[in-house]
């Protein structure tokens, strides 16, 4: 079992927290600690009935955890890399998370910090960079490579050879 500790407290970490059943019944079982996130607020109330931990910089705090970079909401998209590096955590901290319910050819390559939704498909000799999410129903097809911290919208479709920038 791995301890996990979610970045942010919003729609992506909910989702990922939907997934944990999913994910432990294809065996990867995950004991969720809890979620980091700076809004005071949140800190108190809690979210999706976990515990809000701390900020984001204290994450240290838990050096046996691996980490989800759930981050990326409408005011902080653009922001994700420097919010993630206030964290001081290194890449190999984090999980990369691909849900049961998507298809990722052996020949792609999925970055560090990943999140990839169910009904997705990624095709053979796609690269994934760092911390790219990609939502459901994403179709990313051969040799197409995607850039560090993108958000791949729900329904998108990348047919051969394409290259999406950070």
């Amino acid at each position: 079992m791995k301890q996990l500790v979610i970045l942010g407290a919003s729609g992506t970490a909910s989702d990922v927290i939907d997934w944990l059943p999913a994910l432990a019944a294809a065996g990867t079982v995950y004991q969720c600690l809890g979620l980091l996130d700076d809004d005071p607020v949140k800190q108190r109330a809690g979210f999706a009935g976990l515990r809000v931990l701390c900020p984001l910089a204290d994450a240290g705090r838990w050096p046996q955890a691996r980490f989800v970079d759930a981050l990326g909401g409408p005011r902080s998209h653009r922001r994700r890399a420097e919010i993630v590096a206030r964290t001081g955590l290194g890449d190999d901290r984090f999980e990369t998370v691909v849900h049961p319910l998507a298809s990722v050819s052996p020949r792609a390559t999925v970055g560090p910090g990943c999140l990839v939704y169910p009904f997705v498909f990624v095709g053979p000799d796609v690269r994934l960079g760092r911390h790219v999410t990609v939502l459901s129903h994403a179709s990313i097809h051969h040799e197409t490579s995607v850039g560090d911290w993108s958000i791949l919208a729900s329904h998108v479709a990348l047919a051969g050879e394409v290259t999406v920038g950070e």
